[in-house]
């Protein structure tokens, strides 16, 4: 599994520094990508995208940033946070921790419903009818 692991984090650093993420960190992205690969954690990848989206668009608010500027001020963002590895780290592990809670409620939610869907109806029993004395 650690050369499947870092195979996904091989590819995850390419897309990045080829261009193809600008938003998104590189570390982040690794670490997403490695608890939907190894623990099938389905919202990892979804819930960290939202975590670093709404801290960029806070950023930008809070920056006034003009409207031309926004992809230099993203990147420079970007680059100002790689530099802070443990808030990038915190930033990771609170994206993981949602995407556990998000996994963990909608499988409590399950368990109720397929309750439900277990119980189902026995057929009617052949029995004496009003012809069979």
């Amino acid at each position: 599994k650690e050369s499947d692991s870092a195979r996904v984090e091989d590819m995850v650093a390419k897309l990045i520094s080829d261009g193809g993420l600008k938003l998104l960190s590189e570390k982040g992205m690794s670490e997403a990508v490695k608890e939907y690969v190894d623990k099938e954690e389905k919202d990892a990848i979804t819930e960290l995208v939202k975590y670093q989206l709404k801290k960029t668009q806070d950023h930008l608010q809070k920056r006034k940033t003009p409207e031309d500027q926004i992809d230099n001020e993203i990147l420079r963002f970007k680059e100002e946070r790689k530099k802070r590895k443990g808030e990038e780290e915190e930033e990771v592990q609170a994206a993981l921790k949602e995407a556990h809670a998000k996994r963990e409620s909608q499988t409590s939610n399950g368990e109720i419903d397929n309750s439900d869907d277990s119980t189902t109806d026995a057929p009617p029993l052949r029995g004496r009818g009003r012809g069979s004395r």
